[in-house]
């Protein structure tokens, strides 16, 4: 897949979206993409260095899927 194909899916991801959450991690992914720099998604997605690392990270081993929020498990509420 090119870099281009790349952008419109994730672009399409982040339109898709209504959570808040999800959507600055594809916004996240979006920029870096287009190519600016961790310090320039920083400010534009307004995370941290750290998190920009961590959400491209992710989405380099397992695409968008890995960057969806896990089920949390436990206990039901009555």
């Amino acid at each position: 897949m090119t870099r281009k194909e790349e952008i419109k899916i994730v672009y399409k991801a982040m339109k898709s979206t209504k959570e808040i959450r999800i959507y600055k991690r594809y916004q996240t992914i979006y920029w870096r993409l287009k190519g600016k720099t961790i310090f320039e998604t920083t400010d534009i997605v307004g995370v941290s260095r750290r998190t920009v690392d961590n959400y491209w990270a992710k989405y380099k081993e397992g695409g968008l899927e890995l960057l969806k929020p896990k089920k949390q498990t436990g206990a039901k509420k009555d």
